[in-house]
C-alpha cells in the first residue's frame, strides 16, 4: 500500500493477472459430464488427462486442433478437412473446443443414436452453416478432403 492507503500499481497488476488467470481456468463438473455423455467416470478422467496434456489452457484453438489432427492423418493436406471437423466440435462457435465440447461430440459419435450421429455429421458438411446441404457444399467438401 502507498501512504494514502491505496494499492501500488504492482499489487494492482498482480491482482489483475491473478483474476485473468482464474477466469481462464476451466471447472469440470464430472457428474454433469457423466449425465451428458455415455462415458464412465474413469473414461472421462482418462480423456481429461490426455486433453490437459495436449491443451494445458483447457481449450483447443483451431491451429492446435489442426496439428493434433495431422498427427492422426499424416498423409496429404488435412488442413481444410480439419477446419470443418473443428467447426463441428466447436458447438458454441467460440473459436475453441472445450473439454466438454469434445466429450459431448465424441459421445454422440461413439454412443449416440443413428439420428444424432447423422445430425452431427451434417454439421461437418454444412459448410456455410445455413442448415442446407447442397450439392455444391458436398463438392467443395470432397475437394477439400482430397487435396
Amino acid at each position: 500500500m502507498t501512504n494514502g492507503g491505496e494499492l501500488s500499481p504492482e499489487v494492482l497488476a498482480a491482482v489483475a493477472q491473478k483474476l485473468q488467470d482464474l477466469s481462464h481456468k476451466t471447472v469440470i463438473n464430472l457428474d454433469d459430464l457423466i449425465k451428458s455423455t455415455k462415458f464412465s467416470k474413469q473414461e472421462i478422467r482418462t480423456m481429461y488427462r490426455g486433453f490437459k496434456q495436449e491443451c494445458p489452457g483447457g481449450a483447443v484453438n483451431e491451429d492446435t486442433f489442426k496439428e493434433i489432427y495431422e498427427k492422426f492423418f499424416p498423409y496429404g493436406n488435412a488442413t481444410c478437412y480439419a477446419h470443418h471437423i473443428f467447426k463441428a466440435f466447436d458447438v458454441n462457435n467460440t473459436g475453441a473446443i472445450s473439454f466438454r465440447d469434445m466429450l459431448v461430440s465424441l459421445s454422440t459419435l461413439l454412443h449416440g443414436t443413428l439420428h444424432d450421429q447423422l445430425k452431427w455429421t451434417f454439421r461437418v458438411y454444412d459448410l456455410n452453416g445455413d442448415g442446407l446441404s447442397l450439392r455444391m457444399s458436398w463438392a467443395m467438401f470432397w475437394l477439400a478432403s482430397t487435396s
